[in-house]
């Protein structure tokens, strides 16, 4: 899993190097809160997912996804404003 840009102000995208279907996508706080969460059919584009982020305060946050698989996956995002 890959997002960019990373850091962020507004928006990141989310994509894989090889195409995943995803479910959901949770950002969490570094204190484990979760922070956003979304559904990602609605935010899919192609085999990528742009994420709006700008309602989130700066800092550091981590982002899991669950593909419909049962996969998980998990990256660091830092959000600069």
């Amino acid at each position: 899993m890959l997002i960019t840009p990373n850091p962020t102000q507004d928006n990141s995208i989310l994509f894989f190097e090889k195409p995943e279907e995803i479910k959901e996508i949770l950002i969490f706080d570094m204190s484990g809160k979760l922070s956003k969460r979304f559904d990602a059919k609605e935010i899919k584009s192609g085999n990528q997912y742009e994420m709006i982020t700008n309602q989130l305060p700066t800092g550091n946050y981590i982002v899991r996804t669950l593909s419909i698989t049962g996969v998980q996956y998990s990256k660091k995002l830092v959000i600069i404003h």
